[in-house]
């Protein structure tokens, strides 16, 4: 559950909804089906965004070949964690709970510039294969992702 609502109802426990309380509550609801149909096409489309990802990584760093199962985990795993993150509509707990554990694990793993390119290419690819609007409200969480690859 998104974090902010979270702390909207635990905040209001014993009382009634204010309205601005009411309002964070139906901002989250709005437009919760279009974010759960926009995780479907990621779901749809995850085999052929990953894929793509990789190839271009391997085009540049044909040296990692080798690393193809672990490369496409990665991506994978990133592209799961900011789409699950997306219909939760939760940058915040994205930022405090998937990229610094994340981060940590695949930094120990590659040098920093490597992951940074490689997760720049998952962006690209997820904008290629997503609906323009779906894949921009979705990229958001990869661009927070990469800068905080990037630091």
């Amino acid at each position: 559950m998104n974090t902010e609502m979270i702390e909207t109802i635990r905040q209001a426990e014993g009382r009634y909804l204010t309205d601005s309380e009411i309002d964070v509550l139906r901002s989250y609801a709005v437009d919760f089906t279009q974010r759960l149909a926009a995780a479907r096409g990621v779901e749809a489309r995850e085999r052929k965004i990953v894929d793509d990802a990789v190839e271009r990584y391997l085009a540049r760093r044909p040296e990692a070949a080798g690393q193809r199962t672990a490369l496409e985990e990665e991506l994978r795993t990133t592209l799961r964690y900011a789409t699950q993150a997306f219909v939760k509509k939760d940058m915040a707990a994205f930022e405090k709970d998937f990229v610094p554990w994340f981060a940590e694990l695949v930094l120990a793993l590659a040098p920093r510039e490597e992951v940074v390119q490689r997760h720049a290419f998952l962006k690209a690819a997820l904008e290629e294969h997503l609906d323009p609007i779906d894949a921009r409200k979705i990229a958001a969480y990869l661009e927070t992702w990469i800068a905080e690859l990037a630091r």
